[in-house]
């Protein structure tokens, strides 16, 4: 019962740290430039700050060292990954804040720097938590690579990402509540608690964006808990809606190429639906939906 309110406080905590960032971020012009062939409704949300990730990794930080008798090694190791993930992330938002583009570090500079951090998240796993072949390694790094982008690539609607990885997570949660240590299931609670809070502001009509230095650390994170689940492959149906969206993407790629026409009318897929004149909060309840039959799938299993 006490690690339930101290849940619901870190949630009020959080909203308010995030609330007073929210106010900093426009007096400081966090906002990024929309790209130019986004849905229209979107050029509306010029003015939104862009870097909301900082506050969701800074309440993060704060909270693994509230609760750190309560925690273990093993969650250090979750918090490494999101801070360097997110770094990675914050260099680019800031980039594009700075230059006043949408667009922040190349994709080379961005793939180069996540393999790198991959690399070094998975040797760390590999000395201190549970040893593993370097071809092993080789593969976690390259999953959680693709995972990073992957929900990468679904933050772009109010609410979609934040509402996916509260989705998964719970799936963690649910999957783990029996045979998992508790200090990893209370970190994904504070995980949970965070990202509800976050929610509060980035529903629609969003007051602020997660931006790269969030999406980037997310799909990182969720492949650090399926490993130390040791349960990589149920990152499939708990990440659906972010593999959807990424395959839209190389669907999208492969067949403009061939074809120079698009097989979407936008991609990632959410942008398709929203050319196609679905409200944006319709859309993203049908992700969040795609996302809950996706942990309910994996469940089964």
């Amino acid at each position: 019962m006490l690690i339930l309110i101290k849940l619901v406080f870190l949630f009020l905590a959080s909203a308010l740290f995030l609330d007073r960032f929210i106010r900093f971020s426009h007096q400081k012009r966090w906002f990024q430039p929309i790209y130019h062939l986004s849905p229209g409704s979107h050029q509306s949300k010029i003015e939104t700050p862009s870097i909301g990730g900082v506050s969701i990794v800074i309440s993060l930080i704060i909270a693994a060292l509230l609760f750190r008798s309560s925690l273990s090694a093993h969650v250090g190791w979750l918090v490494l990954i999101t801070v360097l993930f997110a770094f990675i992330g914050f260099v680019d938002d800031i980039v594009s804040i700075k230059s006043g583009s949408n667009k922040g570090l190349s994709a080379r500079q961005k793939l180069i720097i996540q393999l790198y951090f991959s690399g070094v998240c998975i040797v760390v796993y590999s000395l201190y938590i549970h040893p593993i072949s370097w071809w092993v390694g080789v593969f976690y790094a390259i999953v959680m690579t693709g995972a990073s982008n992957a929900t990468n690539l679904t933050d772009g609607l109010d609410g979609l990402l934040g509402g996916s990885m509260i989705i998964s997570l719970v799936g963690f949660l649910m999957l783990g509540w029996i045979e998992m240590p508790s200090s990893i299931l209370l970190f994904i609670g504070i995980v949970i608690s965070i990202m509800l809070s976050f929610l509060v502001f980035n529903r629609h009509p969003a007051r602020v964006f997660m931006g790269d230095t969030g999406s980037l650390a997310m799909g990182a994170l969720l492949t650090g808990i399926a490993l130390l689940y040791d349960r990589i492959w149920i990152l499939i149906p708990f990440g659906m809606v972010y593999i959807i969206e990424t395959l839209s993407v190389i669907i999208q790629v492969v067949w403009y190429k061939r074809t120079q026409n698009r097989f979407f009318l936008m991609a990632p897929l959410h942008h398709h639906f929203e050319k196609l004149g679905m409200r944006e909060p319709n859309i993203v309840v049908l992700f969040w939906s795609i996302g809950i039959i996706g942990v309910f799938l994996g469940l089964l299993q």
